[in-house]
């Protein structure tokens, strides 16, 4: 399962957060709120054996921000004889 929780507010380092202070003020979510999905995630998986998942939506494995790492794991997956439906 390859999961993204969005902007999470987190430790920084101190440029890091200067340069994010602005966008932090809009699109952060506690880490409490970014981990309770994957708990869900944990007790009850998706049924796909490869799922890709941005903040609670569903992605195709083909989605561009996830190549080219979604086609080597696809393939390695193939490799290994699970059989994966896009």
């Amino acid at each position: 399962m390859l999961y993204h929780p969005g902007f999470t507010r987190s430790t920084l380092n101190p440029l890091a957060r200067l340069a994010l202070r602005a966008p932090a003020r809009v699109a952060t979510r506690p880490v409490a709120e970014a981990a309770a999905p994957i708990v869900a995630l944990v007790d009850e998986p998706p049924a796909a054996q490869l799922t890709a998942l941005d903040r609670g939506r569903v992605l195709d494995p083909a989605f561009p921000t996830l190549h080219p790492a979604a086609d080597r794991l696809l393939a390695v997956t193939r490799s290994l004889g699970y059989a994966v439906t896009q």
